[in-house]
């Protein structure tokens, strides 16, 4: 918890740098005048704006890393569509196979040809 809290202190801080330099940037570009005196960001509004729809944006791309990753590729979409929620009756066929001296075998193989070897028979 302790390292999240870190994390999301070092972000906003680098978030706020490359705020900094972008606004010096356009400011020598164009010529335009920004208020950047140290700690412009402490009272701007729209820094504070952006910086919560950065976090927020990070925050649901995020969860829906996690949600893939635990769920798997397109089943977050089904779930949320309610796919899931009539269950379907399906024929499924189990295949158990027992080889002879399978250990010995794999480990005479590896692991990678041992595998294929698996994939093979089946």
């Amino acid at each position: 918890m302790a390292s999240c809290i870190i994390i999301g202190l070092l972000f906003g801080t680098l978030i706020t740098l490359v705020f900094d330099f972008i606004l010096r940037m356009l400011s020598s570009i164009s010529g335009l005048s920004f208020d950047l005196e140290l700690g412009w960001w402490f009272s701007d509004r729209a820094f504070w704006s952006y910086l919560f729809y950065i976090l927020i944006a990070s925050f649901v791309f995020s969860m829906l890393v996690i949600i893939t990753d635990k769920f798997g590729r397109g089943v977050f979409l089904k779930l949320l569509i309610g796919r899931y929620k009539n269950p379907k009756e399906e024929w499924r066929i189990f295949m158990f196979l027992d080889l002879k001296s399978s250990t010995a075998l794999a480990e005479q193989l590896g692991h990678f040809k041992y595998s294929q070897l698996i994939q093979d028979c089946f």
